[in-house]
């Protein structure tokens, strides 16, 4: 098991960009939380088996439509186990 810590920035909040990722989240199978930060920049806390948290990763990484990831910063580790969903926060 492997967890994501994930902040990605350009076109990512007032772009439905949560939702989206909730939906790959949802669709991969992975847990975890996505949220908007005050710097204009998108936290994303994801665990789930190693080869899920890796087509995950990509796949958030989105510039299609109004959506534009310009920069992320990734980092992986040991999953924790705290997480039995993926979530929207606020």
């Amino acid at each position: 098991m492997k967890r994501l810590e994930m902040n990605v920035r350009g076109r990512v909040q007032g772009v439905f960009y949560r939702d989206t990722v909730c939906g790959i989240a949802d669709e991969i199978g992975v847990v975890g939380y996505v949220k908007n930060l005050p710097d204009g920049s998108v936290e994303i806390v994801a665990e789930g088996e190693n080869a899920l948290i890796d087509e995950f990763a990509e796949r958030v990484q989105i510039k299609k439509c109004q959506i534009s990831v310009n920069e992320s910063d990734i980092r992986f580790s040991k999953a924790t186990g705290e997480f039995s969903k993926f979530e929207l926060k606020w």
